[in-house]
This record gives structure tokens, sequence and C-alpha cells, in this order.
């Protein structure tokens, strides 16, 4: 019974998971088509991360040569937290989407439909995590174009994406709550900036400890 109660609540209520699954392909499917639509959002997201990768894995490089540095090169030691700079920043512009979409009626329209309600959620996790690892894919090749190499393979990379979507879902998922809960992009967006670059600049990410 109570396995039954919690597959209902995970489903929508009515225990129907194709149903939840159908919403959730299309609403993924709304935002991939608006992505594609608009891609200065895939770009401009791509900005600054290139910057860090192109410009200051050069300028730093010479930090190779501080006795006990952990890696071959600084470009090797900093692409990993660049990927994840990438998905922090990319994933916490979710809530401005939520905001435009709360602003334009969309969101309203949607919630007088029987399209289940944690499939718009869902619909619009997925498709931040979606970006996320297109953007990683192509820092990833830039990376490697530049010299860098994962020692795992493919399979690293695989990993590497799979643990970045995952990142990119849970980051999506605070800026969508931050989003609802203010209704304001530039809230979103002050926020978002001052949670990305003290966490960045105080981690391991960019400098070892």
């Amino acid at each position: 019974m109570l396995k039954h109660q919690i597959l209902c609540v995970l489903v929508g209520g009515d225990g129907d998971l194709m149903t939840l699954l159908s919403d959730t392909r299309h609403i993924f499917v709304r935002y991939l088509k608006k992505l594609i639509r608009n891609p200065i959002l895939l770009t401009f997201s791509l900005i600054q991360p290139i910057l860090f990768l192109v410009l200051f894995t050069q300028l730093f490089e010479r930090f190779v040569s501080v006795p006990g540095f952990p890696a071959e090169s600084y470009l090797l030691f900093a692409a990993p937290g660049i990927l994840l700079q990438n998905a922090f920043g990319s994933a916490l512009q979710s809530g401005n989407s939520i905001v435009a979409d709360l602003d334009t009626g969309f969101l309203q329209k949607m919630l007088v439909t029987p399209v289940s309600r944690y499939a718009i959620l869902l619909g619009r996790l997925l498709s931040d995590a979606f970006r996320v690892v297109v953007q990683s894919i192509i820092i990833l090749v830039l990376a490697f174009v530049m010299g860098a190499s994962p020692v795992t393979g493919i399979v690293g990379v695989l990993l590497m994406l799979f643990t970045i979507a995952f990142f990119g879902l849970a980051w999506s998922g605070i800026s969508l709550a931050i989003g609802l809960k203010t209704k304001s992009s530039e809230t979103v967006f002050a926020i978002g900036s001052f949670l990305t670059f003290p966490l960045i600049f105080m981690s391991t990410s960019l400098t070892p400890l």
C-alpha cells in the first residue's frame, strides 16, 4: 500500500506513469525548440567558460612550476573545474526562463490543462540538463584541441557528462525555485551571480588547495 501511494505521488497522483513521461517529453521538446530558435542563450552562456579555457589556462600555465602542483599542465588541472563552472552558471539561468513563462502567462495556461504538474518542472529540468551537456561537449572538444584529454578515455568522458548532467539538474532546480518564489529575473540573476563567483574562487576548481 505504501509503495503504491509513493508511486502515485511521484507520477502526479493518478498512477499513470506513461502520462507523466509523455507530458515530460512534450514539454522537454517545447523548451528544446525554444533553445534552437534562440541560440544566443546557448552561445552567450559559453563565452565565460571559453574565455577561462582559452585565456586563463595560458596566463596561469606557470603554476605548474610550483612544487607539488598536481597536474602536468594548468590546462589539465583547470579543464574539469571549467566544465563544472559552465554547468553551475548555465543551470542558474533556468529561473529567468520560468519568470518569462510567468510574465507571458504561459505557465498559468499550462496549469489549467490536464498536464501533469510534475511534468512541467521535469521537462524544464531535463531541457536544462541537456543544454548543459551540449555546452560541456563543446568545451571538451575545445580542450582536446588545445591538448587536454581524459586519461580514462571515452568511459571517463561519458562519466563526466553524466555527472555534469545531474549537477546541472540540481542547480537548475535551485534556480527554478528562486524564480518561482521571487518572480523576478533580476533577482534570479543577482542571486546566481552572488553564488557563482564566490563558490568558484573559494573552491579548488581553478587553483589547488
